[in-house]
């Protein structure tokens, strides 16, 4: 990120008067944070393989990267991200649900009857502009999500990279 986008950035009071020449990699990540949770509006039937799922009840989108129409976090700065999906599934029913990075596997859980559900997360880098999503491998029957429990999906920047 360039000095001369920083400067467009709303500073905190304590660092108005902040030398910009002085600024160093470490410090922009308290101005470059990116994050988002989203999770999914009610219970899916039977949504079958390699369904992406979307989660379109979006709470959190800071940065604006995360499309809830598409189920899709879209990269906006290179760094270093941590990735966590929950899937719950209804008893009788069970998925293998996997992280997805430009389609490429990046992580994988499964979850039957005997948890319900299941949490994957993944702390991975990734570079600006790659698609990031959760997707069904194999499995049937219900995919659940309600007020005992969300199908989710949520991310931020851990650090930057160059």
């Amino acid at each position: 990120m360039e000095l001369e986008k920083l400067s467009e950035l709303k500073f905190t009071s304590d660092l108005k008067n902040y030398n910009k020449s002085e600024f160093k990699w470490k410090h922009i990540l308290s101005f470059t944070g990116r994050g988002f949770y989203a999770y999914v509006s009610k219970d899916m039937a039977n949504p079958g393989s390699g369904h992406t799922i979307i989660y379109d009840v979006v709470m959190t989108n800071y940065g604006g990267g995360y499309n809830g129409h598409t189920g899709v976090y879209s990269v906006p700065i290179d760094g270093l991200y941590s990735f966590t999906w929950i899937t719950r599934v209804q008893c009788g029913g069970a998925y293998t649900s996997e992280l997805h990075v430009n389609n490429k596997i990046a992580g994988s859980v499964y979850i039957y009857c005997g948890s319900n559900s299941n949490a994957g997360n993944a702390v991975i880098e990734v570079r600006k502009g790659d698609s990031v999503f959760v997707r069904t491998l194999t499995g049937s029957g219900m995919i659940r999500s309600n007020t005992y429990g969300r199908t989710s999906f949520s991310g931020f920047l851990v650090s930057l990279i160059k």
